[in-house]
């Protein structure tokens, strides 16, 4: 973040806090989200000729989607909205046509997701009353613009209605180390890491399989840092003004099995794909192809969104050969699950620390297709992982 911006949000939670109607709050929240939203943009492509314009366009189209959003939602038109969102993600994420054009959208995704969750739980019911002014503050919250989480709004409508609580002390304590924490995260940990060569295909034959490891190691470490880095600092600036945003990480490494390691690890996606894609479309396979076997409907559903999750780092054949691995790890999870509960076999300790280990280095070997430029790449620093140089 630069200075400027810095000390702009440092101004807005002063005024904050200086206000006392909940109205005046409220509006200095919804000039500062579309101030914000506006400010990154420009700064992420204040190099570009007519930056400026740019930037008010792509804040201008985040407004229209959100209106476009509430539209659909007051008109019962989920389907309509369902296409429109779907496909701007598809375009969003399709490789090299956004880049092309040298345009940076920034929080595109996590927006997108937004509206989505407002739309579902529209369609099922289970939203709660939303007008426009609190829909631009929601999806556009400054603190999770770029790097989420992705909230849901019946949790940050919560927080809005207490949006004319006192100023507690607390508040600026707890948002300043939990800042503090993610800035080290980020900054020293992760960009430590990141200047090391975390690229394996770049390593000579010779290199022996121990180093090629530790060097996985380190970049499944980076990417830890570096994004649980980012959610830290949003939990602590949004804590500034009273805010409680969901943690994302909650110490993935140290799960015991992969269903765990998915809910300690982007939590607010995983949970968002759980909802939305596993239990919707288990339900349907079990209502509408009673002919599959239950191990079969289960294996669709968790590769099905596995691969949402892949995708939504971009459409790559390498984001959907690490979504297909963790899918059929959790669909192998699930079984071996099933049978220890059949066959009553308990855990103890030695079997604890094995799961951790499988399951560890099972996540580490995922994320070769996830940094790979392709999949052949891939498949051959698997291959050098476990000593086979051919």
């Amino acid at each position: 973040m630069s200075a400027p911006a810095l000390l702009i949000g440092l101004s807005i939670v002063a005024i904050f806090w200086r206000l006392r109607a909940a109205s005046a709050r409220s509006n200095l929240l919804l000039a500062g989200t579309l101030g914000a939203a506006a400010l990154l943009t420009w700064q992420a492509i204040s190099t570009a000729e007519q930056a400026l314009p740019i930037s008010i366009g792509l804040t201008a189209l985040n407004v229209a989607l959100i209106a476009f959003t509430c539209w659909s939602i007051n008109r019962h038109h989920f389907r309509l909205a369902t296409i429109v969102l779907i496909g701007l993600f598809i375009i969003l994420k399709w490789p090299g046509l956004i880049e092309s054009t040298s345009i940076t959208w920034l929080g595109a995704s996590y927006l997108l997701f937004r509206l989505l969750h407002l739309i579902f739980e529209s369609h099922t019911g289970q939203l709660p009353s939303l007008n426009f002014k609190d829909a631009l503050i929601y999806t556009l919250f400054p603190p999770a613009l770029i790097a989420g989480p992705i909230d849901r709004l019946p949790r940050f409508k919560s927080d809005l209605a207490q949006i004319d609580q006192p100023f507690q002390s607390d508040f600026i304590v707890e948002g300043a180390w939990r800042i503090f924490v993610g800035v080290f995260k980020k900054f020293v940990l992760a960009d430590f890491l990141a200047h090391l060569p975390l690229d394996l295909s770049q390593y000579p034959g010779n290199a022996s399989v121990l180093y090629l490891w530790l060097i996985l190691y380190g970049y499944g470490f980076m990417l830890y840092f570096d994004f649980s880095g980012y959610t830290d600092m949003a939990v602590g600036a949004a804590r500034l003004l009273g805010f409680n945003l969901p943690d994302n990480f909650n110490a993935p490494y140290l799960k015991t099995n992969l269903a765990r390691f998915w809910q300690a690890w982007h939590i607010t996606l995983s949970s968002w794909a759980r909802d939305y894609v596993f239990f919707p479309l288990a339900r349907s396979l079990r209502l509408k192809m009673t002919w599959l076997p239950a191990n079969g409907a289960a294996l669709i559903s968790h590769l099905a969104t596995m691969l949402v999750i892949g995708l939504w780092h971009g459409f790559a054949w390498t984001f959907v050969m690490w979504g297909a691995w963790h899918g059929a790890g959790l669909f192998v999870v699930k079984t071996w699950g099933d049978f220890t509960r059949a066959h009553h076999i308990k855990s103890n300790r030695a079997i604890t620390v094995l799961n951790w280990f499988v399951t560890f280095n099972f996540v580490m070997l995922g994320w070769v297709f996830f940094s790979a430029r392709d999949v052949p790449t891939a498949l051959k620093i698997i291959e050098r992982l476990f000593g086979v140089n051919g």
